[in-house]
């Protein structure tokens, strides 16, 4: 055959030195870039991946880059152990259901997120999927704002009722704080 090695191009040598902890970048913003949209979807997905080991990247905003539920699958992996993240925006994809409850999977699991959006996605999610959103978000005590296009009003309730109960302990936290202070 005619199958050559070919050079890693400069996006994917960004995010294999994010999943090295190479670098000290502590805010990852990339918005409808050509260079990430020319990707094949197994490397898209594996820049999900990336953040896993890293101890650096404390903000995330992946927008308009057509990131699909691969990709939501290894970021909720990877999220679920990473403690530094503390803001992810990965709005206007095309992330489904699966992705989300991927995703939300991870944030269960995480303790230092405390702002995640994920709006405006192309693709709808089902019924089912939105239903096991606040299952899986329920252990999570860090979120602080969420922002999910949801289209039960029943679970947009339960999801609020999570990020207020975990707004409310961090005002207690602080006032407790101030008064031992």
């Amino acid at each position: 055959g005619t199958l050559k090695d070919r050079k890693r191009t400069e996006i994917e040598v960004y995010f294999d030195s994010i999943a090295l902890n190479e670098s000290d970048v502590e805010e990852v913003e990339i918005v409808g870039d050509q260079k990430f949209l020319t990707l094949h979807d197994a490397e898209k997905a594996k820049s999900g991946e990336a953040f896993a080991t890293n101890t650096s990247v404390k903000s995330v905003k992946m927008t308009h880059l057509g990131l699909q539920d691969d990709f939501a699958q290894m970021f909720g992996d990877a999220i679920a152990n990473n403690t530094t993240i503390e803001r992810v925006c990965i709005d206007s994809n095309s992330i489904t259901g699966t992705g989300m409850k991927a995703i939300f999977a991870g944030l269960g699991q995480n303790s230092s997120i405390v702002e995640i959006q994920c709006r405006h996605q192309k693709k709808l999610m089902a019924t089912l999927d939105e239903d096991a959103l606040p299952n899986l978000l329920a252990s999570n005590t860090s979120i602080l704002k969420l922002g999910i296009d949801v289209r039960s009003k029943l679970v947009k309730l339960k999801l609020d009722r999570i990020v207020n109960a975990n707004v409310d302990r961090a005002r207690k936290r602080r006032a407790s704080a101030k008064h031992q202070a």
